[in-house]
């Protein structure tokens, strides 16, 4: 079996990236992607930020681990 190549690490992160942005932009509420940003750099709006810091992320960190725990389990 072949190990996995650095392209394939690159797109694994870079899917992983894409996923987790969406996650934190994508719900009840939609955050656009610039509003996004300001909420993680504490720029923006504070209550766009404390629902996407207390809320959004945590749910998409734990999503992240899950999914990565999975495969590890096969």
């Amino acid at each position: 079996m072949r190990s996995a190549g650095w392209t394939q690490w690159a797109g694994a992160i870079a899917a992983l990236t894409i996923a987790l942005a969406l996650a934190l932009a994508i719900g009840a509420v939609p955050v656009p992607l610039t509003a996004l940003r300001e909420a993680l750099t504490v720029t923006g709006d504070p209550i766009v930020a404390a629902g996407v810091r207390e809320l959004r992320a945590p749910r998409a960190r734990l999503a992240a681990r899950v999914g990565a725990g999975l495969g590890l389990s096969g």
